[in-house]
């Protein structure tokens, strides 16, 4: 696991504050039948990443989920089910990411990284594209701080 190339071509969200849960919305042409969704999470103990509600749908058809098991609710162990976590190794203390069921954005289950050490943990899924057509990824994260202290959390989200 390399920490020198984090994807970050959708979106890379840095900072040392506690956030709301905010939706973000991107389009993405695929170039390729299988891409993969990445999320790339280097926090901290003291602060950490919460994603929830994550979707994938192709524009020309957007009432079919492209995702398996979008929300985590289908999981309580990582992997959650339908994803693969990468690089879980480089984070320290038992911090790589978790299923979690309070703090969610919804009744339900989510992700939660804190991923500690200057590692970088990562949950992936690929799904099936149509090369030139037009997917919407949308996903909801939070920030949350748990004590005190200056660290930041960064949220890289790519597709591979």
């Amino acid at each position: 696991c390399s920490t020198s190339s984090k994807p970050a071509s959708l979106a890379t969200f840095s900072s040392g504050s506690a956030t709301n849960w905010t939706q973000y919305t991107y389009n993405y042409t695929a170039n390729k039948t299988t891409p993969i969704l990445v999320f790339g999470i280097d926090a901290s103990m003291n602060l950490y990443i919460i994603i929830d509600d994550v979707s994938v749908v192709d524009d020309l058809d957007p009432s079919v989920e492209l995702l398996h098991n979008p929300s985590f609710d289908n999981s309580s162990t990582v992997p959650p089910k339908g994803w693969s976590v990468w690089c879980a190794n480089t984070c320290a203390g038992n911090s790589e990411g978790t299923i979690i069921s309070s703090g969610c954005r919804v009744p339900g289950r989510c992700y939660k990284s804190q991923c500690n050490n200057g590692g970088v943990d990562y949950v992936v899924q690929a799904f099936s594209a149509i090369i030139n057509r037009t997917y919407t990824i949308s996903f909801w994260f939070r920030r949350v701080r748990n004590s005190g202290g200056m660290d930041t959390a960064t949220l890289y989200v790519g597709i591979l």
